[in-house]
């Protein structure tokens, strides 16, 4: 049988044998002990009371509210905890309060983490991902690092601000992620970053189809039918950086993926053509697609 294990006012430990009389008070005062190398051994004591207690020692008693990070709530709490020294009495939950603390235990939590926590939504990854492609082909340097490990880097300058009065990363996922990213950006780095690298590629009938920047190069998914009269793969970085370009089934199946359209209309297209006449017989399959009217065939986004 183990002995007794008690914490004393000055943080040290000491034991009691456990088939002693005292060995499951919960409280002592100790007369008589040896000192121990880890642990002191008790020799001489009496079973206390909680109001006996109170009212010997009540004047060195303190409360004080403590956080701690909890990774099963996602979230910082707070106990209310009554000491004697250093020994804990008595412990509860209370109100998480708000304050500095309170952020930097939320952002630590982060760290810890990594960038995965935040849950970002897809449009923030988007614009995280064309601002890295623009500084990969600028020379002189002008872009700001928004890159994973920078950004985990510089967590004080660019998050902390925006965590103030929150207290769970619930709270911080519903950050507006693309207005906080466009803010480490010039006014004029947006608008270039919008020449350059537009968020969506916007077809002559107006229709608007998103570029995916999280891939290399970037991509643009899109029925067959709508780059008909297309002779040209579209591109960014001022022509400089053909997409990639994913064709579509009218059920939103792959059919091609290429980077070069004109030669997919010229060597591959015939035998494409032949299998969607069969499979979708209800649209318009032409022999000549970069010369034919392009067919919008849903809403894109």
């Amino acid at each position: 049988m183990s002995d007794a294990g008690y914490q004393l006012a000055s943080d040290k430990g000491a034991t009691l044998p456990r088939d002693d009389s005292l060995g499951n008070a919960p409280l002592l005062t100790v007369a008589q002990m040896d000192a121990g190398s880890r642990e002191g051994r008790i020799w001489l004591a009496l079973e206390l009371s909680q109001e006996e207690l109170e009212e010997a020692h009540g004047q060195r008693m303190e409360t004080r509210t403590e956080l701690y990070w909890d990774p099963a709530a996602e979230e910082v709490r707070a106990r209310r905890i009554r000491y004697l020294d250093a020994l804990e009495l008595s412990s509860r939950e209370t109100s998480t309060p708000t304050g500095p603390e309170v952020s930097r235990l939320l952002l630590d939590a982060i760290r810890t983490r990594g960038i995965g926590a935040l849950a970002l939504p897809r449009g923030a990854e988007q614009l995280l991902a064309r601002v890295q492609l623009a500084a990969s082909f600028d020379t002189r340097g002008t872009w700001p690092d928004l890159s994973e490990e920078a950004l985990m880097k510089d967590l004080e300058t660019w998050l902390l601000p925006w965590l103030e009065g929150k207290h769970s990363l619930k709270e911080v996922r519903k950050l507006d992620w693309c207005a906080l990213f466009e803010s480490l950006l010039s006014w004029e780095q947006q608008q270039e970053l919008n020449r350059l690298l537009p968020s969506h590629w916007i077809f002559d009938d107006g229709s608007r189809v998103s570029i995916d920047y999280t891939r290399r190069p970037p991509v643009l998914a899109v029925p067959a039918q709508q780059l008909y009269g297309t002779c040209q793969t579209p591109s960014v970085m001022r022509g400089r950086l053909p997409l990639q370009l994913h064709l579509l089934t009218p059920a939103g199946r792959p059919i091609q993926v290429t980077t070069d359209l004109a030669h997919f209309w010229k060597n591959g297209w015939e035998a494409v053509r032949k299998e969607m006449r069969g499979r979708y017989p209800k649209h318009h399959w032409p022999e000549a697609p970069e010369k034919a009217r392009p067919v919008r065939l849903k809403r894109n986004l």
